[in-house]
């Protein structure tokens, strides 16, 4: 199947997977807390975050594991104080570690304990996206597009602030194709799906998911899959040019 935009799963199967990951590691959550955002000129915007452990923790050395989706890892030396803080191996100021990657990639962060002669023995973990694609509405409807897997083939969509049970449209565009399937909220109000907006022949493209519910406008929003799922937010501006949908295309011809 070529564009497979409605193979997903629902809200049972999102979670299911998620558990089986909190399963695999158990482990408490990672704090931390955005302190500062730096959009430079002449390079690659960033976000800088702090860390810490809820309550009292034995002081010792750590070491902070970070992941991207590409595989890569970078190994950060830090020191765990009395109160959770993460703070440089100096034991003085805290920890800030910058972080910049592309729209609606994730890193997965692990903090360790690392003392001497010890195997080093995992404390928490957390996932941050610093640089989210979020679309909302002025009602209160909110859609968070995560991407799945690092070929930029798979996606995450998550919706919330709709009517409990309220049945939604869910519209899909991707490269030359499209496709509508009904969507039913949970007792929450809120949606999980998995998207596949990958066409077959093709190794990169713009797609385009739309969310129409009642007393609503319908919800937008649009990103790329493949290779180019990843770009860094000086380079998003400039992708709708270079990859667009079909009617996109014909607007630039006949305004040519």
């Amino acid at each position: 199947m070529g564009h497979k935009t409605l193979v997903f799963f629902m809200t049972l199967a999102a979670l299911c997977m998620l558990d089986k990951e909190v399963q695999a590691i158990a482990l408490p959550d990672l704090n931390y807390t955005l302190v500062q955002s730096v959009n430079p000129l002449d390079g690659e915007p960033s976000k800088y975050y702090k860390f810490s452990l809820a309550g009292k923790s034995t002081p010792s050395s750590g070491i902070l594991i970070i992941k991207r989706m590409d595989g890569e890892f970078t190994d950060i030396s830090v020191f765990i104080d009395k109160d959770g803080i993460i703070r440089a191996p100096d034991k003085q100021n805290e920890a800030i570690i910058g972080m910049d990657g592309g729209y609606a990639e994730k890193f997965e962060v692990l903090l360790a304990a690392s003392e001497k002669n010890q195997d080093a023995k995992p404390l928490a973990k957390c996932v941050i996206i610093p640089f989210p694609r979020i679309v909302q509405d002025d009602k209160g409807h909110k859609i968070e597009l995560e991407a799945a897997s690092p070929d930029g083939e798979h996606f995450l969509i998550t919706g919330s602030g709709f009517k409990p049970n309220e049945q939604i449209t869910f519209k899909s565009r991707s490269c030359n194709e499209s496709g509508s399937v009904p969507l039913k909220i949970d007792a929450q109000g809120n949606f999980y799906i998995s998207y596949d907006p990958a066409v077959i022949g093709k190794t990169v493209g713009p797609f385009e998911v739309t969310f129409c519910g009642e007393n609503m406008q319908p919800l937008k929003m649009r990103h790329y899959w493949g290779k180019i799922a990843f770009c860094k937010p000086n380079e998003y501006k400039t992708l709708k040019n270079k990859y667009q949908l079909p009617e996109e295309q014909t607007q630039v011809l006949r305004s040519g």
